[in-house]
């Protein structure tokens, strides 16, 4: 019974091998801030403006899409509540091609 009183004490664990971090990639511009003319982000404050509400609609018309889909998916409404919707977001995207080739 001595001998098991004498046991010897357990070595700690090594400690978990912390992970490198990866490395960088040549040209990459996560570290340095790119300027509003590198974005190709518009200088006219008017301009800035209508494409914020494009973005308002189309953020709007998506929303809409989504939820005439949940609910006709609930069966909370009938199937053809998703058409509307569907259509004036498919037409407002139409849109949107047509003026980003006008704007380029």
């Amino acid at each position: 019974m001595a001998a098991a009183a004498e046991e010897e004490p357990l070595p700690e664990p090594a400690p978990a091998p912390v992970p490198a971090p990866a490395p960088r990639r040549r040209g990459s511009t996560a570290a340095r801030p790119v300027p509003d003319e590198d974005r190709g982000a518009p200088a006219d404050p008017a301009h800035r403006r209508v494409l914020s509400a494009r973005r308002r609609l189309l953020l709007m018309l998506v929303a809409l899409s989504i939820a005439s889909g949940v609910l006709a998916g609930a069966k909370m409404a009938a199937w053809w509540v998703i058409v509307p919707p569907s259509v004036m977001l498919l037409g407002y995207l139409l849109l949107l091609r047509a003026a980003a080739k006008a704007d380029a």
